[in-house]
Protein backbone atom coordinates (compact mmCIF):
# COMPACT_ATOMS: atom_id res chain seq x y z
CA UNK A 1 0.00 0.00 0.00
CA UNK A 2 1.38 3.07 -1.10
CA UNK A 3 2.26 5.80 1.84
CA UNK A 4 -0.41 8.63 2.50
CA UNK A 5 0.98 11.97 2.87
CA UNK A 6 -0.60 14.24 5.11
CA UNK A 7 0.29 17.43 5.96
CA UNK A 8 -1.48 18.98 9.17
CA UNK A 9 -0.68 22.52 8.12
CA UNK A 10 -1.81 22.20 4.39
CA UNK A 11 -5.13 23.78 5.03
CA UNK A 12 -3.93 26.90 6.57
CA UNK A 13 -1.24 27.27 3.42
CA UNK A 14 -3.37 26.18 1.16
CA UNK A 15 -6.50 28.45 2.65
CA UNK A 16 -4.03 31.71 2.66
CA UNK A 17 -3.22 31.16 -0.84
CA UNK A 18 -6.46 30.93 -2.02
CA UNK A 19 -7.85 34.11 -0.18
CA UNK A 20 -4.64 35.77 -1.71
CA UNK A 21 -6.54 34.63 -5.31
CA UNK A 22 -10.29 34.67 -4.70
CA UNK A 23 -10.92 34.44 -8.28
CA UNK A 24 -8.75 31.34 -8.35
CA UNK A 25 -11.02 29.94 -5.57
CA UNK A 26 -13.94 30.40 -7.63
CA UNK A 27 -13.02 29.04 -10.61
CA UNK A 28 -10.21 26.20 -10.01
CA UNK A 29 -10.45 24.24 -7.01
CA UNK A 30 -13.31 25.34 -4.54
CA UNK A 31 -12.76 22.69 -1.61
CA UNK A 32 -13.89 22.91 1.47
CA UNK A 33 -11.02 22.10 3.78
CA UNK A 34 -12.78 20.62 6.61
CA UNK A 35 -14.15 17.67 4.82
CA UNK A 36 -14.58 14.65 6.56
CA UNK A 37 -12.11 11.68 5.42
CA UNK A 38 -13.12 9.52 2.16
CA UNK A 39 -13.98 5.85 2.49
CA UNK A 40 -11.51 3.09 3.12
CA UNK A 41 -9.53 2.61 0.41
CA UNK A 42 -6.81 0.29 -0.91
CA UNK A 43 -4.59 0.91 -3.67
CA UNK A 44 -5.28 -1.27 -6.14
CA UNK A 45 -8.18 -2.17 -8.24
CA UNK A 46 -9.38 -5.59 -8.54
CA UNK A 47 -7.49 -8.47 -10.38
CA UNK A 48 -9.02 -8.04 -13.81
CA UNK A 49 -6.89 -4.28 -14.36
CA UNK A 50 -3.19 -4.23 -14.05
CA UNK A 51 -1.71 -1.30 -14.52
CA UNK A 52 1.22 -1.12 -16.77
CA UNK A 53 4.51 0.75 -18.00
CA UNK A 54 2.34 1.70 -21.06
CA UNK A 55 3.25 1.21 -24.63
CA UNK A 56 3.21 4.03 -27.37
CA UNK A 57 0.49 3.79 -30.16
CA UNK A 58 2.28 5.77 -32.94
CA UNK A 59 -0.12 8.53 -34.39
CA UNK A 60 0.28 6.44 -37.60
CA UNK A 61 -0.70 3.44 -36.32
CA UNK A 62 -3.77 5.44 -34.36
CA UNK A 63 -4.59 7.09 -37.60
CA UNK A 64 -5.00 10.17 -35.10
CA UNK A 65 -2.60 13.33 -35.53
CA UNK A 66 -1.21 12.10 -32.10
CA UNK A 67 0.05 9.30 -30.17
CA UNK A 68 -1.92 7.09 -27.71
CA UNK A 69 -0.23 5.66 -24.06
CA UNK A 70 -1.50 2.78 -23.08
CA UNK A 71 -2.24 2.88 -19.36
CA UNK A 72 -3.37 -0.18 -18.22
CA UNK A 73 -5.29 -3.59 -19.30
CA UNK A 74 -8.26 -5.50 -18.63
CA UNK A 75 -7.80 -9.42 -20.48
CA UNK A 76 -7.14 -8.91 -24.10
CA UNK A 77 -8.18 -5.12 -23.85
CA UNK A 78 -5.83 -1.79 -23.12
CA UNK A 79 -7.05 1.30 -22.00
CA UNK A 80 -5.59 4.15 -23.76
CA UNK A 81 -5.25 7.72 -22.93
CA UNK A 82 -4.27 10.69 -26.07
CA UNK A 83 -1.03 11.92 -25.65
CA UNK A 84 -1.73 15.25 -26.35
CA UNK A 85 -5.51 17.22 -25.72
CA UNK A 86 -7.73 17.53 -28.22
CA UNK A 87 -7.44 20.92 -30.00
CA UNK A 88 -10.34 22.54 -28.49
CA UNK A 89 -8.75 24.87 -25.68
CA UNK A 90 -10.04 25.27 -22.66
CA UNK A 91 -13.19 24.23 -21.77
CA UNK A 92 -16.19 24.07 -19.27
CA UNK A 93 -17.51 20.38 -17.57
CA UNK A 94 -20.72 21.85 -17.77
CA UNK A 95 -22.00 25.66 -17.74
CA UNK A 96 -25.23 24.34 -15.60
CA UNK A 97 -23.66 23.87 -12.78
CA UNK A 98 -23.69 20.19 -12.66
CA UNK A 99 -21.40 17.54 -12.16
CA UNK A 100 -23.01 14.24 -14.09
CA UNK A 101 -20.68 13.21 -16.88
CA UNK A 102 -23.71 11.89 -18.41
CA UNK A 103 -25.44 14.90 -19.20
CA UNK A 104 -22.10 17.25 -19.56
CA UNK A 105 -21.06 19.37 -22.41
CA UNK A 106 -17.53 18.02 -22.11
CA UNK A 107 -19.02 14.24 -22.54
CA UNK A 108 -20.33 16.10 -26.23
CA UNK A 109 -17.09 17.26 -26.70
CA UNK A 110 -15.54 13.89 -26.65
CA UNK A 111 -18.69 12.54 -28.26
CA UNK A 112 -18.17 14.73 -31.14
CA UNK A 113 -14.56 14.36 -31.44
CA UNK A 114 -15.54 10.33 -31.96
CA UNK A 115 -17.52 10.38 -34.25
CA UNK A 116 -17.29 13.69 -36.35
CA UNK A 117 -13.54 14.85 -36.32
CA UNK A 118 -11.42 11.61 -35.76
CA UNK A 119 -10.56 10.51 -39.53
CA UNK A 120 -13.75 7.75 -40.43
CA UNK A 121 -10.33 5.63 -41.64
CA UNK A 122 -8.38 6.21 -38.26
CA UNK A 123 -6.84 2.29 -37.61
CA UNK A 124 -8.55 3.39 -33.57
CA UNK A 125 -11.61 2.66 -34.84
CA UNK A 126 -10.99 -0.65 -36.06
CA UNK A 127 -10.11 -2.03 -32.63
CA UNK A 128 -12.03 0.16 -30.21
CA UNK A 129 -14.77 -1.80 -27.91
CA UNK A 130 -17.65 -0.38 -25.70
CA UNK A 131 -17.19 0.24 -22.41
CA UNK A 132 -19.14 0.79 -19.10
CA UNK A 133 -17.68 3.97 -18.67
CA UNK A 134 -20.98 6.25 -19.08
CA UNK A 135 -22.82 3.80 -15.74
CA UNK A 136 -22.75 4.82 -12.61
CA UNK A 137 -20.29 2.13 -11.73
CA UNK A 138 -18.16 3.33 -14.42
CA UNK A 139 -17.78 7.11 -13.12
CA UNK A 140 -17.07 5.95 -9.31
CA UNK A 141 -16.81 8.71 -6.45
CA UNK A 142 -14.31 10.93 -6.22
CA UNK A 143 -11.68 10.25 -3.38
CA UNK A 144 -12.56 6.76 -3.90
CA UNK A 145 -9.80 4.28 -5.84
CA UNK A 146 -11.27 0.89 -5.01
CA UNK A 147 -14.40 -0.66 -3.14
CA UNK A 148 -16.15 -4.45 -3.06
CA UNK A 149 -17.50 -3.34 -6.65
CA UNK A 150 -14.78 -2.01 -7.96
CA UNK A 151 -16.50 1.37 -8.64
CA UNK A 152 -14.56 3.41 -11.24
CA UNK A 153 -13.06 1.25 -13.42
CA UNK A 154 -14.30 1.26 -16.38
CA UNK A 155 -14.94 -2.27 -18.26
CA UNK A 156 -14.51 -3.22 -21.91
CA UNK A 157 -17.71 -5.28 -22.87
CA UNK A 158 -15.57 -6.84 -26.10
CA UNK A 159 -18.04 -5.28 -28.34
CA UNK A 160 -16.85 -3.85 -31.48
CA UNK A 161 -17.28 0.36 -31.93
CA UNK A 162 -15.82 2.09 -35.00
CA UNK A 163 -17.99 4.89 -33.90
CA UNK A 164 -21.19 5.78 -31.62
CA UNK A 165 -21.35 7.56 -28.11
CA UNK A 166 -19.45 6.40 -25.33
CA UNK A 167 -16.79 4.85 -26.97
CA UNK A 168 -13.99 7.50 -26.19
CA UNK A 169 -14.30 8.90 -22.84
CA UNK A 170 -12.53 10.66 -19.57
CA UNK A 171 -10.75 8.75 -17.03
CA UNK A 172 -12.45 8.70 -14.22
CA UNK A 173 -10.96 9.34 -10.56
CA UNK A 174 -9.57 6.10 -10.05
CA UNK A 175 -8.50 5.42 -13.06
CA UNK A 176 -6.36 8.35 -13.38
CA UNK A 177 -5.66 8.04 -9.27
CA UNK A 178 -3.84 4.00 -10.35
CA UNK A 179 -2.82 4.33 -13.82
CA UNK A 180 -2.00 7.78 -14.75
CA UNK A 181 -1.32 10.43 -12.11
CA UNK A 182 1.65 11.35 -10.00
CA UNK A 183 -0.78 11.93 -6.89
CA UNK A 184 -4.31 11.50 -6.12
CA UNK A 185 -6.76 12.91 -3.02
CA UNK A 186 -8.35 10.85 -0.70
CA UNK A 187 -9.62 14.43 1.16
CA UNK A 188 -9.50 18.28 0.21
CA UNK A 189 -6.54 18.22 2.70
CA UNK A 190 -4.76 14.86 2.08
CA UNK A 191 -3.38 13.23 -0.96
CA UNK A 192 -1.82 10.22 -1.51
CA UNK A 193 1.11 8.98 -4.05
CA UNK A 194 -0.25 7.29 -7.28
CA UNK A 195 1.67 3.63 -8.09
CA UNK A 196 5.11 4.15 -9.63
CA UNK A 197 3.44 3.01 -12.97
CA UNK A 198 1.25 5.40 -12.69
CA UNK A 199 3.76 8.20 -12.85
CA UNK A 200 5.68 7.06 -15.17
CA UNK A 201 2.41 6.75 -17.55
CA UNK A 202 1.45 10.25 -16.63
CA UNK A 203 5.06 11.76 -17.67
CA UNK A 204 4.47 9.82 -21.34
CA UNK A 205 2.10 12.37 -21.67
CA UNK A 206 2.32 16.05 -23.25
CA UNK A 207 1.14 18.59 -20.25
CA UNK A 208 -1.93 20.47 -22.39
CA UNK A 209 -1.05 24.22 -20.83
CA UNK A 210 1.72 26.61 -18.68
CA UNK A 211 2.34 24.93 -15.17
CA UNK A 212 3.43 28.38 -13.91
CA UNK A 213 0.33 29.68 -14.92
CA UNK A 214 -2.17 26.77 -13.57
CA UNK A 215 -3.56 25.61 -16.86
CA UNK A 216 -1.64 22.58 -16.74
CA UNK A 217 -4.98 19.77 -16.16
CA UNK A 218 -7.39 17.85 -18.23
CA UNK A 219 -10.96 16.54 -17.22
CA UNK A 220 -11.85 13.61 -16.15
CA UNK A 221 -15.58 11.72 -15.98
CA UNK A 222 -15.76 11.76 -11.94
CA UNK A 223 -17.95 14.17 -10.07
CA UNK A 224 -15.61 16.20 -7.48
CA UNK A 225 -15.96 16.83 -3.69
CA UNK A 226 -18.54 19.44 -3.89
CA UNK A 227 -18.54 22.82 -1.43
CA UNK A 228 -21.95 24.26 -1.26
CA UNK A 229 -24.01 25.14 -4.22
CA UNK A 230 -20.61 24.89 -6.77
CA UNK A 231 -20.59 21.81 -8.09
CA UNK A 232 -17.09 20.19 -9.36
CA UNK A 233 -15.43 17.37 -11.63
CA UNK A 234 -12.43 15.86 -11.20
CA UNK A 235 -9.42 16.90 -12.99
CA UNK A 236 -6.29 15.58 -13.58
CA UNK A 237 -2.87 17.81 -13.38
CA UNK A 238 -1.43 20.37 -11.97
CA UNK A 239 -3.69 22.50 -9.23
CA UNK A 240 -2.86 25.64 -7.95
CA UNK A 241 0.11 24.15 -5.98
CA UNK A 242 2.96 22.07 -6.56
CA UNK A 243 2.35 19.76 -3.81
CA UNK A 244 -0.67 18.88 -6.25
CA UNK A 245 1.72 18.55 -9.09
CA UNK A 246 0.22 15.87 -11.62
CA UNK A 247 -2.83 15.23 -9.32
CA UNK A 248 -6.38 14.00 -9.36
CA UNK A 249 -8.17 16.51 -7.99
CA UNK A 250 -11.48 18.40 -8.94
CA UNK A 251 -12.08 21.43 -10.47
CA UNK A 252 -15.43 23.93 -10.92
CA UNK A 253 -17.02 22.77 -13.21
CA UNK A 254 -17.94 26.12 -15.19
CA UNK A 255 -14.24 26.61 -14.54
CA UNK A 256 -12.94 26.93 -18.50
CA UNK A 257 -9.72 26.11 -17.41
CA UNK A 258 -9.16 22.43 -18.14
CA UNK A 259 -8.78 20.52 -21.51
CA UNK A 260 -9.87 17.49 -22.96
CA UNK A 261 -8.09 14.12 -22.98
CA UNK A 262 -10.04 11.17 -24.11
CA UNK A 263 -9.52 7.82 -23.66
CA UNK A 264 -10.74 4.42 -25.41
CA UNK A 265 -10.77 0.74 -24.73
CA UNK A 266 -9.06 -1.11 -27.50
CA UNK A 267 -7.97 -4.17 -28.44
CA UNK A 268 -4.54 -4.92 -27.34
CA UNK A 269 -3.80 -5.67 -30.92
CA UNK A 270 -3.71 -2.39 -32.22
CA UNK A 271 0.13 -2.37 -31.07
CA UNK A 272 0.87 -4.59 -33.60
CA UNK A 273 1.05 -4.88 -37.53
CA UNK A 274 0.38 -8.08 -38.05
CA UNK A 275 -1.66 -11.37 -37.26
CA UNK A 276 -1.03 -14.80 -36.97
CA UNK A 277 -3.03 -17.44 -39.23
CA UNK A 278 -3.20 -21.09 -37.22
CA UNK A 279 -4.10 -24.17 -39.90
CA UNK A 280 -4.59 -26.97 -37.94
CA UNK A 281 -5.41 -30.48 -39.92
CA UNK A 282 -7.61 -32.89 -37.25
CA UNK A 283 -8.44 -36.50 -38.18
CA UNK A 284 -12.15 -36.45 -37.59
CA UNK A 285 -12.26 -39.76 -35.85
CA UNK A 286 -9.82 -39.72 -33.77
CA UNK A 287 -9.57 -35.95 -33.19
CA UNK A 288 -5.56 -36.17 -33.05
CA UNK A 289 -3.87 -33.09 -35.16
CA UNK A 290 -2.45 -34.51 -38.27
CA UNK A 291 -0.42 -31.48 -39.37
CA UNK A 292 -0.08 -27.64 -37.40
CA UNK A 293 1.09 -24.69 -39.49
CA UNK A 294 1.30 -20.97 -38.06
CA UNK A 295 1.81 -17.83 -39.80
CA UNK A 296 2.56 -14.68 -39.63
CA UNK A 297 0.89 -11.92 -41.72
CA UNK A 298 1.17 -8.56 -41.79
CA UNK A 299 -2.36 -6.61 -41.31
CA UNK A 300 -4.42 -6.30 -44.29
CA UNK A 301 -5.52 -9.55 -46.80
CA UNK A 302 -4.64 -12.76 -46.07
CA UNK A 303 -5.50 -16.24 -47.43
CA UNK A 304 -6.59 -18.31 -49.68
CA UNK A 305 -5.31 -20.85 -46.93
CA UNK A 306 -6.38 -24.48 -48.62
CA UNK A 307 -6.85 -28.06 -47.37
CA UNK A 308 -3.33 -29.50 -48.39
CA UNK A 309 -3.24 -33.19 -49.44
CA UNK A 310 -2.61 -35.33 -46.50
CA UNK A 311 -1.10 -38.81 -47.59
CA UNK A 312 -3.49 -41.85 -46.47
CA UNK A 313 -6.31 -38.97 -45.70
CA UNK A 314 -9.14 -38.21 -48.17
CA UNK A 315 -9.17 -34.16 -49.25
CA UNK A 316 -9.81 -31.69 -46.15
CA UNK A 317 -12.98 -30.39 -45.35
CA UNK A 318 -13.70 -27.10 -43.63
CA UNK A 319 -14.65 -27.36 -40.47
CA UNK A 320 -17.56 -25.75 -39.07
CA UNK A 321 -15.68 -23.99 -36.45
CA UNK A 322 -13.62 -23.04 -38.37
CA UNK A 323 -12.40 -19.00 -39.07
CA UNK A 324 -12.78 -18.22 -43.15
CA UNK A 325 -9.80 -19.42 -44.90
CA UNK A 326 -9.20 -15.92 -46.50
CA UNK A 327 -10.17 -12.41 -45.61
CA UNK A 328 -8.52 -9.58 -43.75
CA UNK A 329 -6.65 -9.72 -40.53
CA UNK A 330 -5.77 -6.81 -37.97
CA UNK A 331 -3.13 -6.41 -35.68
CA UNK A 332 -2.85 -9.16 -33.27
CA UNK A 333 -5.77 -11.43 -34.81
CA UNK A 334 -5.84 -14.65 -34.92
CA UNK A 335 -7.09 -16.94 -37.08
CA UNK A 336 -7.83 -20.01 -36.73
CA UNK A 337 -8.53 -22.20 -39.89
CA UNK A 338 -9.60 -26.12 -38.98
CA UNK A 339 -9.71 -28.70 -41.55
CA UNK A 340 -11.38 -31.92 -40.84
CA UNK A 341 -9.98 -35.33 -42.77
CA UNK A 342 -11.17 -38.88 -42.92
CA UNK A 343 -8.90 -41.83 -43.67
CA UNK A 344 -9.05 -43.61 -46.53
CA UNK A 345 -9.66 -46.69 -47.76
CA UNK A 346 -8.07 -49.19 -50.51
CA UNK A 347 -8.53 -53.26 -51.04
CA UNK A 348 -6.14 -56.01 -50.53
CA UNK A 349 -6.80 -59.34 -52.23
CA UNK A 350 -5.17 -62.55 -51.09
CA UNK A 351 -4.95 -65.07 -53.33
CA UNK A 352 -3.51 -68.86 -52.32
CA UNK A 353 -2.14 -70.75 -55.55
CA UNK A 354 -1.84 -74.25 -56.49
CA UNK A 355 1.37 -74.37 -57.82
CA UNK A 356 0.88 -78.66 -59.07
CA UNK A 357 -2.85 -78.15 -60.43
CA UNK A 358 -2.36 -74.27 -61.70
CA UNK A 359 -5.63 -73.70 -59.41
CA UNK A 360 -6.40 -71.42 -56.90
CA UNK A 361 -7.36 -72.73 -53.20
CA UNK A 362 -8.43 -69.75 -51.56
CA UNK A 363 -9.67 -65.86 -52.63
CA UNK A 364 -10.08 -63.17 -50.15
CA UNK A 365 -11.08 -59.70 -50.43
CA UNK A 366 -11.34 -56.36 -48.12
CA UNK A 367 -11.00 -52.94 -47.57
CA UNK A 368 -8.55 -51.29 -45.65
CA UNK A 369 -8.05 -48.42 -43.76
CA UNK A 370 -5.04 -46.05 -45.91
CA UNK A 371 -1.63 -46.11 -44.53
CA UNK A 372 0.20 -49.21 -42.78
CA UNK A 373 -0.93 -52.73 -43.57
CA UNK A 374 -0.28 -56.52 -43.22
CA UNK A 375 2.15 -58.58 -42.69
CA UNK A 376 -0.16 -60.71 -44.47
CA UNK A 377 1.46 -64.44 -44.21
CA UNK A 378 0.75 -67.39 -45.94
CA UNK A 379 -1.58 -70.11 -44.41
CA UNK A 380 -1.74 -73.57 -44.09
CA UNK A 381 -3.30 -75.96 -46.15
CA UNK A 382 -3.65 -79.73 -45.76
CA UNK A 383 -1.85 -81.48 -48.59
CA UNK A 384 0.40 -78.54 -49.14
CA UNK A 385 4.24 -77.33 -48.39
CA UNK A 386 4.59 -73.86 -47.24
CA UNK A 387 3.25 -70.55 -49.36
CA UNK A 388 6.08 -69.15 -51.01
CA UNK A 389 5.22 -65.44 -52.86
CA UNK A 390 5.12 -65.49 -56.50
CA UNK A 391 6.48 -63.30 -58.98
CA UNK A 392 3.77 -60.33 -59.75
CA UNK A 393 2.67 -60.05 -55.72
CA UNK A 394 2.53 -57.20 -53.68
CA UNK A 395 4.34 -57.29 -50.56
CA UNK A 396 2.76 -58.86 -47.70
CA UNK A 397 2.93 -55.73 -45.45
CA UNK A 398 3.76 -51.92 -46.61
CA UNK A 399 1.97 -48.61 -47.06
CA UNK A 400 -1.84 -48.39 -48.57
CA UNK A 401 -2.64 -45.49 -50.65
CA UNK A 402 -6.16 -44.19 -50.75
CA UNK A 403 -7.50 -46.38 -53.61
CA UNK A 404 -5.27 -48.58 -54.03
CA UNK A 405 -5.47 -52.00 -54.65
CA UNK A 406 -3.04 -54.90 -53.03
CA UNK A 407 -2.70 -58.46 -54.28
CA UNK A 408 -0.73 -60.58 -52.54
CA UNK A 409 -0.28 -63.79 -53.81
CA UNK A 410 1.15 -67.08 -52.47
CA UNK A 411 1.51 -70.48 -54.34
CA UNK A 412 2.11 -73.78 -52.93
CA UNK A 413 3.52 -76.71 -53.61
CA UNK A 414 1.23 -80.68 -53.07
CA UNK A 415 2.66 -82.76 -50.60
CA UNK A 416 4.23 -86.13 -52.47
CA UNK A 417 4.19 -89.45 -52.09
CA UNK A 418 6.66 -91.97 -54.45
CA UNK A 419 4.70 -94.76 -56.21
CA UNK A 420 7.38 -97.21 -57.41
CA UNK A 421 5.58 -99.64 -60.22
CA UNK A 422 7.73 -103.07 -60.37
CA UNK A 423 7.18 -105.36 -63.32
CA UNK A 424 8.79 -108.65 -62.93
CA UNK A 425 8.48 -112.29 -64.71
CA UNK A 426 7.68 -115.51 -63.02
CA UNK A 427 10.49 -116.22 -61.73
CA UNK A 428 10.82 -113.07 -60.06
CA UNK A 429 13.43 -110.88 -62.53
CA UNK A 430 12.72 -107.29 -62.12
CA UNK A 431 12.81 -106.18 -65.73
CA UNK A 432 11.02 -102.62 -66.16
CA UNK A 433 10.19 -100.36 -62.72
CA UNK A 434 8.65 -96.57 -63.08
CA UNK A 435 8.94 -94.11 -60.58
CA UNK A 436 5.94 -91.93 -60.09
CA UNK A 437 5.27 -88.86 -57.73
CA UNK A 438 2.29 -87.75 -56.60
CA UNK A 439 0.36 -85.97 -54.34
CA UNK A 440 -0.76 -86.60 -51.20
CA UNK A 441 -3.96 -88.19 -51.37
CA UNK A 442 -5.80 -90.16 -53.99
CA UNK A 443 -3.91 -91.90 -56.80
CA UNK A 444 -3.78 -94.44 -59.02
CA UNK A 445 -5.16 -96.94 -60.54
CA UNK A 446 -2.05 -98.58 -62.06
CA UNK A 447 -1.99 -101.34 -64.49
CA UNK A 448 0.57 -103.72 -66.29
CA UNK A 449 1.82 -102.95 -69.51
CA UNK A 450 0.35 -102.21 -72.46
CA UNK A 451 -0.10 -104.97 -74.58
CA UNK A 452 1.18 -107.62 -72.33
CA UNK A 453 -0.88 -110.38 -69.86
CA UNK A 454 0.49 -108.91 -66.47
CA UNK A 455 -1.25 -109.98 -63.01
CA UNK A 456 -1.00 -107.50 -59.54
CA UNK A 457 0.80 -109.00 -57.20
CA UNK A 458 -1.24 -109.02 -54.09
CA UNK A 459 1.45 -108.86 -52.04
CA UNK A 460 2.09 -105.51 -52.91
CA UNK A 461 0.26 -102.00 -52.58
CA UNK A 462 -3.27 -101.51 -53.69
CA UNK A 463 -3.13 -99.99 -57.83
CA UNK A 464 -5.40 -97.42 -56.40
CA UNK A 465 -6.07 -96.21 -53.00
CA UNK A 466 -5.45 -92.61 -50.82
CA UNK A 467 -2.78 -91.41 -48.93
CA UNK A 468 -2.43 -89.22 -45.55
CA UNK A 469 0.71 -88.36 -45.39
CA UNK A 470 3.98 -87.14 -46.91
CA UNK A 471 6.94 -89.00 -47.62
CA UNK A 472 5.12 -92.31 -48.10
CA UNK A 473 6.64 -94.46 -50.52
CA UNK A 474 4.19 -97.38 -52.25
CA UNK A 475 4.99 -100.32 -54.21
CA UNK A 476 2.85 -102.05 -56.93
CA UNK A 477 4.24 -105.07 -58.55
CA UNK A 478 3.01 -106.86 -61.47
CA UNK A 479 4.03 -110.54 -62.56
CA UNK A 480 4.29 -111.53 -66.20
CA UNK A 481 4.56 -115.13 -67.47
CA UNK A 482 6.82 -114.91 -70.45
Amino acid sequence: MHAQTTRKTFGSKLLSMFLATALLVTIFMPMPLGVSAAPPVTPTPVDRYSVVDGRILPASLAGDTSDWVEIAQSGGYSLIVRKVVLPLGKVVFDDRNIDAYQISSVRNLVNGWFKNTLPKTARLRSFSVMSDANTTNGIGYWGVISNPYNSGYSQPTGIKASTGDDVAFLLSFAEAAMFCSNRYALTSTTVADSPALAKKNFNKLTPPGKPAELEDFWWGRTGGHNSGTNKTATSIGTHASPFLSGAVYASSSRAAYPYVRPALWVNSGIFQTWGTVNVTCIDIDTEDVLKFKTFTVPEGPYGPYDAEPIRFYLPGVLSPDSDPIEGSLLGGDVIDIIYLYKRGMGTVTIIHHNIWDDVEITRSFFYAWAGDYGPYPPEDFIGFGDGELLDGSDPPSGELDVDQAITIIYGYHRELVTINVVHVDSFGFEFYREVNYAPVGPYGPYGPLEGLDGEWDPDSDPVQGITHTTGVVLTIRFIYAL
